[in-house]
């Protein structure tokens, strides 16, 4: 049997491109910034829907609950059976007979957890809406008292901004475009680092950047410039993770200017 030739083993292994470890590549950069800027994007899309969310329902809630109250207080009232209990998120949904045909209640009255097939409920009936069926005692619950529609009001409007808010804390819409589609990638390494601002060598340049997440690589660490590196460009280092800025770039030691600023 004749033995493959080695030298066709050694072509291929030439050919074959060698991945070095600890070596930042242009194309991992880039692809580590564009997922940051897309993960920023979409936490600020949800912290700017759970603000949009808390609103409407601060808004639409008190609202129809001034409805069901009026509904209950103007509405003939009748006694009705429970024909089915279900269970449900909070309160049981409960099904009862009005008049030879099966409604949902459309809200929770105290006691309701103990509800079982065949107990009376008194109930009032949308006459708008047949189906719409409300327990009297419905609003029989301090949540509905003007101090507990206050106290919930206050608890959704803190719990939406003290979640939302630090959401949609990121850099401007400008920024983040600016971030995800860099003009130039340059290889450039560090000269010094103290506390967050770091000084960087790129094409012969000395730069002054400073970070935002208490980054401090030693000297002469390499790393990969992206972005538009002039003085207040906005530029984004990678040393195998994409480290933003928390101030413009300046050519030498000058001080930064804000990110966000214009």
């Amino acid at each position: 049997m004749e033995r493959g030739r080695p030298s066709d083993h050694a072509d291929h292994d030439r050919r074959r491109p060698v991945r070095r470890l600890g070596v930042v590549t242009h194309a991992g950069a880039l692809r580590r910034a564009r997922l940051r800027v897309t993960w920023w994007c979409l936490r600020a899309a949800l912290g700017a829907s759970l603000l949009l969310l808390a609103a409407v329902a601060l808004v639409v809630g008190p609202r129809a609950d001034a409805d069901h109250r009026r509904l209950i207080d103007s509405a003939p009232r009748s006694a009705v059976t429970v024909v089915d209990v279900r269970p449900g998120r909070g309160s049981p949904q409960i099904d009862v007979d009005v008049e030879g045909r099966t409604e949902t209640l459309g809200l929770g009255f105290p006691g309701d957890n103990r509800a079982e097939v065949g107990d009376v409920v008194e109930v009032v009936v949308d006459p708008d809406d047949p189906a719409v069926v409300l327990p009297v005692a419905g609003h029989d619950d301090w949540t509905y008292t003007p101090l507990g529609s206050a106290v919930l009001g206050v608890a959704v409007a803190v719990l939406a901004l003290a979640v939302g808010v630090p959401l949609m804390i990121a850099p401007r819409p400008r920024a983040l475009l600016g971030a995800a589609r860099p003009r130039v990638v340059r290889d450039g390494a560090v000269v010094v680092a103290q506390d967050d601002v770091v000084t960087f060598d790129a094409d012969g340049t000395r730069w002054t950047w400073s970070g935002s997440d208490g980054w401090r690589p030693r000297r002469g660490k390499p790393v990969v410039v992206l972005g538009d590196l002039r003085d207040g460009g906005l530029v984004l280092l990678d040393d195998g993770r994409t480290r933003w800025p928390a101030t413009r770039v300046q050519q030498g030691g000058a001080s930064g200017q804000g990110v966000g600023g214009e």
